[in-house]
């Protein structure tokens, strides 16, 4: 599902690249950028030749926006994370890793992999043996984690 959103987003972008040159040949003298982001700190930018050199010219710009915490607002969090839950999300985040789309994370396994950004003092195991506090603080860095393959089982 992550990777299949990823991919609409790319398409969804190109679409909209293609609307701004159609724009443009509509009306010569166009030119525009569109900036995204679905994450703080990390932004896609795109557009016409002036419009990219324009955001080049202007880099404060499209980071201070990207890093405002006023267009990120409080972070949605369920008022109960479930087992099920941060299971779903640490087996979608294996997935994208492995480039299986239902690849199930190996919990026999664990040497063989690494988890980046997991909340302070919490460390990788099975989701049913965290309690609900930790459940929750992973679920509140879930954007920000990724597994990271370090070897093989043997």
């Amino acid at each position: 599902c992550i990777f299949q959103n990823l991919c609409l987003w790319k398409a969804n972008q190109k679409k909209m690249l293609q609307l701004m040159e159609y724009q443009k040949k509509l009306r010569p003298p166009t030119e525009g950028f569109v900036v995204m982001t679905n994450t703080p700190g990390v932004e896609s930018c795109f557009g016409t030749e002036a419009g990219l050199r324009y955001l080049q010219e202007h880099d404060p710009l499209v980071h201070d926006f990207v890093a405002s915490p006023a267009i990120w607002g409080p972070t949605m969090v369920p008022s109960k994370v479930s087992v099920s839950s941060v299971r779903k999300l640490v087996n979608s985040l294996y997935a994208r890793a492995t480039g299986e789309e239902d690849a199930r994370l190996p919990y026999n396994y664990l040497t063989t992999m690494r988890m980046t950004g997991m909340p302070p003092g919490i460390s990788l195991r099975q989701p049913s043996r965290y309690g609900s506090r930790q459940l929750r603080r992973i679920w509140e860095v879930g954007d920000s984690l990724m597994v990271i393959l370090v070897g093989s089982p043997e």
